[in-house]
């Protein structure tokens, strides 16, 4: 037996999408749908599309990842940097390392508020407020690079790599807890947890 799922709305760039490629989704507070493209952000406002590019502040039109922070700001992840919405621009936050001005594959705010960061070049990084400090690597693993991020239902975080298995975040430092050869091979592109807590992986077969 299989579950259906009812598609109720399909757009394209001919109902005014930035691109037909999406790369990811965000519904923020107030019912605003983000759809992040390959070549622009779209805000759909449940009548029209508004868009955005780099005319707009996007330091890249590639997103990766949208997200709202502590305070409901709004938080675009692209190829080249992370930035925020103020007004009708997009902007560096303050205080934003250079190292945070390349690509990140992942944002994510925890339930306790906790906003991540997963970089590309510069391995996990944490918002706190207007600051921005990088976690520790427990493991010196020089070949982790962070690209998926799962917080489970008792609050752990984990998160999955580019080739260095499933690390989980433990008193703000980062420590590998899972390794098998198979993820040595293939990304870890996402993570889900089970109904009885066992842990799924999706892996990018190349």
């Amino acid at each position: 037996m299989f579950s259906q799922i009812l598609v109720t709305n399909n757009f394209t760039v001919d109902d005014g999408l930035a691109y037909s490629e999406v790369t990811c989704a965000y519904r923020d507070y107030r019912g605003i749908l983000w759809l992040g493209t390959s070549s622009g952000l779209s805000e759909w406002n449940s009548v029209e599309f508004n868009n955005y590019y780099a005319e707009d502040g996007l330091p890249s039109s590639l997103i990766k990842s949208i997200c709202e922070d502590e305070n409901n700001t709004l938080f675009v992840a692209t190829d080249e940097g992370l930035v925020y919405k103020k007004g009708e621009r997009f902007l560096f936050p303050k205080n934003l390392p250079n190292e945070l001005k390349s690509k990140i594959n992942e944002i994510y705010l925890s339930r306790n508020n906790k906003f991540y960061i997963l970089s590309e070049n510069s391995g996990l990084w944490i918002k706190e407020k207007n600051e921005f400090r990088r976690l520790e690597l427990v493991n010196r693993d020089r070949d982790f690079v962070p690209i998926s991020i799962l917080e489970k239902k008792n609050g752990d975080i984990l998160i999955g790599t580019r080739s260095s298995g499933i690390f989980q975040i433990i008193d703000n430092k980062i420590k590998r807890v899972i390794f098998e050869p198979v993820y040595g091979k293939f990304p870890v592109v996402d993570l889900v947890e089970r109904g009885d807590s066992s842990l799924c992986a999706a892996l990018k077969i190349q």
